[in-house]
């Protein structure tokens, strides 16, 4: 019991190390956007623009903060879950609340934990801006052209949508890394998991030939439209069903192949695999 304990500690202290450290790189991120922009005039949809521009895989983002972003939200939220799973508690929780519960009870607190993380860190990154950059502004209207697509041409209905899309978006991602990391017996590489598999999905739309087919199929499985919508375009065209059906049907998508991954564990377990 002293053991599982103190591995109970341990987890609990890079799980809290991970996030302040991810708020640190958020903060940096966001000072350094706004010394990039020093000497360009102001509007009243400066600050609203500035904070799409430090968003994952935007102008003003970084690789590194995009892969911190994978580790800390899709990675961290699941992690004490699957070390439990690696150890011995495992079993004495199958065993008391059976596997069913112990499903429902993960896959609930890792997307509420991915969700309100990334919802916390966006109201962050506004308070950030609204103080050291310029005043939100959510009244202006979106010019064509500002974003790859939209959900309303109105920078607050955008912002809101964005927000809720987003968050949701992180927790199913989160939920999937979960699913995979179900077949992962080792600690350490499930700690990366989320940024290989995010990365790797990044790296599959760069590699498909460009074609009315292909752009349709990377909107609605590109894990940019699903934890970041309407930031990016792909061949400088518009997701063809529009932003909201494209992003419902690639949340579909993601979600199922996490229940059926579940399920394939699951079953696993079963045969005593």
């Amino acid at each position: 019991m002293k053991e599982e304990k103190g591995m109970t500690k341990r987890t609990k202290k890079i799980i809290v190390i991970g996030i302040l450290f991810y708020l640190i790189v958020v903060t940096y991120c966001i000072f350094a956007a706004i010394k990039d922009v020093q000497g360009v005039g102001l509007s009243n949809t400066s600050a609203i623009t500035m904070f799409f521009n430090i968003q994952f895989s935007e102008v003003e983002s970084s690789l590194t903060k995009d892969v911190i972003n994978l580790l800390i939200i899709s990675g961290l939220s699941s992690f004490y879950i699957i070390f439990m799973k690696n150890n011995n508690q495992f079993n004495n929780i199958i065993q008391r609340i059976g596997y069913k519960k112990f499903f429902l009870k993960s896959i609930v607190n890792v997307f509420c934990t991915a969700s309100l993380l990334t919802v916390f860190v966006y109201l962050y990154e506004l308070i950030v801006i609204n103080w050291f950059y310029f005043p939100l502004n959510f009244s202006g209207k979106i010019m064509f052209g500002e974003f790859a697509a939209t959900f309303s041409n109105n920078f607050g209905v955008q912002t809101i949508w964005y927000i809720l899309s987003s968050s949701i978006g992180w927790g199913i991602f989160a939920v999937l890394i979960f699913a995979i990391g179900l077949f992962i017996k080792k600690n350490a590489i499930y700690l990366i998991l989320s940024a290989v598999v995010g990365l790797a999905l990044i790296m599959f739309v760069f590699l498909l030939p460009i074609n009315s087919f292909t752009i349709f199929l990377v909107n609605i499985l590109s894990i940019f439209n699903l934890i970041a919508p309407g930031q990016i375009s792909f061949n400088s065209q518009y997701p063809p069903l529009g932003l909201p059906l494209t992003w419902i049907i690639i949340a579909i998508i993601y979600a199922s192949v996490s229940f059926l991954l579940i399920r394939l564990w699951y079953k696993k377990q079963l045969r005593g695999a």
